[in-house]
């Protein structure tokens, strides 16, 4: 800002867009490293914070967010807030609330309009929980519509599909349990025809998944990436029976003399994911907790390992990594 968009040095610097007191506080945090959050300027300081790039008073804004009392007169707000600013504490608490409360279950939501809806698929709850109720919210807005119309020859299940069809592709159908899937078609036929359903049943079929098996039986399951490298894949399944290690009790490896590949990863780190299956850069492949792998780590992600985790799983050595 200083050396580029002033022509002239004593130019003076306008800052719009803030009010004083709050931009006061945001320039003595900068010097002091304390800040006074209050209900009443917390929106306005976490906006400058994201606007000048201050990550700690970010971190701090997320901190405050999170511990306020979460209610059906502010959750719509705090949900686009923590998608807006990727609000990681925020997001954990919401999530929590959602679960505790059965918000998916109230008018509240169901009267919600679609730019809600996309904001509540962006938290990552529970894939089951999160497609059974964005059904529901389709089921209620097309039933208001027919009342409405005050219509006889109304096509209940045609509209619920036009309702919903935009938020399909936003589902990770292969994180949905096929169980679920199977048991919530046999009761809504309304958003896949049978041929449909039966493309969908051959893609679970037809997905690649990673399985780690420690040496007590427990094991974890991920499914890979789409976009993975066939070559990859391949590698995996000439190692699958070699020794592994246990380093620093948190990655089973197999070492490769394979390179990492040169295009960045498809995969990206997201919260509620628990392990990772990765590719290190000295060409081995192993399984590692999310809390390990940093934003801007060099480990390239291969899928992540939340489709299955037995209770009880550790990291053990002698364990077994194969694809099924």
């Amino acid at each position: 800002m200083l050396s580029e968009r002033w022509t002239s040095k004593d130019e003076p610097i306008k800052i719009n867009g803030y009010k004083f007191e709050d931009f006061k506080e945001f320039i003595s945090f900068l010097y002091s490293g304390k800040i006074e959050l209050t209900f009443a300027n917390i929106f306005d300081v976490l906006e400058t914070a994201e606007f000048y790039h201050v990550l700690y008073l970010k971190q701090l804004c997320d901190e405050f967010l999170s511990k306020m009392n979460i209610d059906c007169g502010n959750i719509l707000q705090l949900i686009t807030v923590s998608n807006k600013y990727s609000l990681i504490q925020l997001k954990a608490s919401l999530k929590t609330w959602i679960t505790d409360t059965n918000f998916f279950g109230s008018d509240y939501f169901l009267k919600s309009n679609k730019s809600i809806i996309q904001d509540v698929m962006d938290l990552d709850v529970v894939p089951e929980e999160l497609f059974q109720a964005v059904y529901q919210w389709a089921e209620y807005q097309v039933t208001k519509k027919q009342e409405k119309l005050n219509v006889d020859k109304f096509n209940l299940n045609d509209a619920i599909k036009t309702e919903i069809a935009e938020f399909l592709p936003y589902f990770r159908l292969n994180k949905i349990k096929e169980s679920f899937l199977l048991k919530f078609f046999a009761k809504k036929n309304c958003i896949f025809s049978d041929e449909e359903r039966r493309d969908l049943s051959d893609n679970f079929n037809s997905e690649t998944k990673v399985k780690v098996t420690n040496s007590d039986g427990k094991s974890i399951i991920g499914v890979l990436s789409n976009d993975t490298d066939a070559d990859i894949i391949k590698i995996i399944k000439s190692i699958q029976n070699r020794p592994s290690d246990n380093q620093e009790g948190c990655c089973i490896l197999r070492r490769t003399k394979s390179k990492i590949p040169s295009t960045p990863s498809p995969l990206k780190k997201r919260e509620g994911v628990i392990y990772y299956f990765i590719y290190f850069p000295a060409g081995s492949f192993g399984v590692i907790h999310s809390i390990q792998v940093q934003p801007y780590d060099c480990y390239y992600l291969l899928a992540e390992i939340d489709f299955e985790i037995q209770d009880g799983f550790e990291h053990t050595t002698n364990s077994k990594i194969e694809i099924i």
